[in-house]
């Protein structure tokens, strides 16, 4: 096996041990948001404070989830990326669009951590008179942080994962239907978008889910495509 070859090996295992990892910190994700207080309907400060520090955990295995399953998602895409490059000059375009979705969506991912770590003690310790104004500034800090993280999350799991998918089915890289469930699952991924399309959430918890389970299959089943093309 010449260098370049093993060279190639080598990432493509690094992307399938991370797109199996990802899946792992997705599953979290979910338990984790399954877990969550709807913190939108608490008017009591004190009882909307108290909530966070209660389901501390949930809150943990969510953002923790989250931002350790998106960080995870470079590897992978980034082995895709290289297995195409050469074949087509899109690929760098939506290696870009779908790295700037994942800082987008690891800044989201973010906001239930420092819920946790950095609000919920501050909240519990405020000053009557300040709780409630702080209660307001969590929630519009929190509305604002939700617009970049589902911009987002769209441009890497819906956006560049349908486009990495498309191309791979292209360009013959890896099982055809496989692709398909890339491609799937990145017209899934307009889900995202329902803070700007209140009409997508009438499907809003199923998609969110098959845009996870499909990214699962297509991530990982492309991973194993590559490396036992390059071991051949």
């Amino acid at each position: 096996m010449s260098r370049d070859n093993y060279l190639l090996v080598k990432l493509y295992k690094v992307g399938l041990f991370s797109a199996v990892l990802s899946a792992i910190c997705w599953i979290i994700y979910i338990l984790g948001a399954t877990g969550n207080p709807d913190l939108r309907v608490m008017e009591d400060p004190e009882t909307f404070f108290h909530a966070i520090q209660n389901a501390r955990i949930s809150f943990l295995m969510y953002g923790w989830g989250g931002v350790l399953g998106t960080l995870l998602v470079i590897p992978y895409l980034v082995a895709i990326y290289t297995s195409i490059k050469e074949k087509t000059p899109f690929g760098l375009i939506v290696l870009v669009i779908s790295l700037v979705g994942i800082v987008l969506a690891m800044i989201g991912f973010m906001k239930p951590l420092t819920l946790v770590y950095l609000i919920s003690p501050i909240g519990l310790d405020a000053n009557p008179e300040f709780i409630k104004t702080m209660q307001i500034a969590v929630l519009v800090m929190g509305e604002v942080v939700e617009v970049g993280w589902f911009i987002g999350s769209f441009l890497v799991f819906g956006l560049g994962i349908g486009l990495f998918a498309f191309l791979a089915l292209r360009l013959s890289i890896g099982p055809n239907w496989i692709n398909v469930i890339g491609m799937i699952g990145g017209i899934s991924g307009v889900i995202w978008l329902a803070i700007f399309f209140p009409f997508l959430e009438t499907f809003g918890t199923l998609l969110r889910l098959f845009n996870i389970l499909t990214i699962f299959i297509w991530s990982i089943g492309l991973s194993v495509a590559l490396t036992r093309l390059k071991l051949e």
